[in-house]
């Protein structure tokens, strides 16, 4: 007796599920680097790393976990082969077999850098913007802005502190 109301709640729903993210499903991963002489030194320290930043996000009330090196050679495939079903197949073990290294796992069969301001991707089009800011501090507002856009595509920062000295020797130079 109630299937009307039933059917019209889950309308509602779904054209809300619609507005608020136009489906688009948002992950957001964070990398960082260390300089190092070899593994052993860099290994503790990235330890350590990993440890503040998932500590700062739990306090935030953040959800985060570690990646595996499938698990992130994973999510290269996904990206170097957009739109694709294709289950990514790959096994540490067919490394030695095979005598193929990582990145013939993940590599699209072709890359098309003809155009000069954008690229191909199988029956995909794409296009690479650099901005570089130079600022004493990054604006929430401008990194949130540039998240929550409609639009499938991979944000990549790198963000180096620079030694206040150097910063304002740069800003002269720019500047003259």
């Amino acid at each position: 007796n109630y299937n009307s109301v039933r059917d019209e709640f889950t309308g509602m729903l779904k054209n809300q599920i619609a507005k608020s993210n136009n489906g688009i499903e948002r992950s957001k991963y964070i990398t960082f680097g260390i300089p190092a002489e070899g593994i052993a030194e860099a290994r503790p320290r990235l330890e350590r790393v990993e440890a503040d930043v998932m500590g700062n996000f739990k306090r935030l009330g953040v959800p985060s976990e570690p990646m595996d090196g499938r698990a992130r050679l994973a999510l290269l495939h996904s990206q170097m082969h957009p739109g694709s079903r294709e289950a990514f197949r790959f096994s540490w073990k067919d490394i030695p077999q095979t005598g193929l290294g990582t990145k013939d796992f993940i590599a699209p069969d072709s890359l098309d850098f003809r155009q000069s301001r954008t690229f191909r991707i199988g029956q995909y089009w794409g296009a690479v913007s650099y901005l570089q800011i130079m600022a004493s501090e990054l604006s929430d507002k401008l990194l949130a802005e540039i998240l929550e856009l409609d639009a499938e595509m991979t944000v990549t920062m790198h963000i180096q502190t620079v030694d206040q000295l150097k910063a304002i020797k740069t800003i002269k130079g720019k500047i003259s």
